[in-house]
């Protein structure tokens, strides 16, 4: 849903290079470099749907786009890269949207990394999407259609996130 979003405007590739649905734990772990100490709670870790999480997969997704290690990537490759540059921005989200351990139903985090002119940064923002769903079931909407409004409130939220570092990392620029 967020990839569509971003590529719903004529234009994003020349800002968008993809995306990765990584679902499942064994995905974050192996796709997007997600330690199975953060993803296991049994292991004393946080959890699959925690701030470290969502800042890990969002870190993996710059570390295996090349990004981190653009000097690395073949020249070949770099063609196809957002100006083969070393500059990115990452987001993720990870959640119990409509159900989830007792006390944590509607938890959702969102993780942003980013690289841009030799910094790199990240944050991640919670949302409680609990009540949100109470609100529009009450408004007569069947689950599966909650489900995808849900998914588009969590989207937005992302996106916003990384328009705020987009304006703080060019008004940065700016002062320098």
């Amino acid at each position: 849903m967020l990839a569509s979003a971003i590529t719903s405007r004529p234009g994003a590739s020349a800002i968008f290079a993809g995306g990765v649905v990584a679902y499942s734990n064994l995905l974050k772990n192996r796709m997007l470099n997600v330690k199975i100490e953060v993803l296991s709670e049994e292991q004393g870790g946080p959890g699959e749907v925690s701030e470290a999480c969502a800042i890990a997969m969002a870190r993996g997704v710059l570390q295996n786009s090349g990004i981190l290690d653009i000097d690395a990537v073949p020249k070949e490759v770099k063609v196809g890269m957002i100006g083969g540059n070393r500059h990115g921005l990452a987001l993720s989200t990870t959640g119990f949207l409509q159900g989830g351990p007792e006390g944590r139903d509607g938890e959702v985090w969102v993780g942003c990394c980013w690289v841009f002119q030799g910094k790199e940064g990240s944050r991640a923002r919670k949302m409680d999407m609990k009540a949100r769903e109470i609100a529009i079931l009450h408004e007569g909407k069947e689950d599966e259609a909650a489900r995808h409004t849900l998914k588009e409130v969590v989207a937005q939220e992302a996106l916003r996130i990384a328009v705020e570092v987009a304006n703080e990392l060019e008004a940065e620029t700016r002062e320098s």
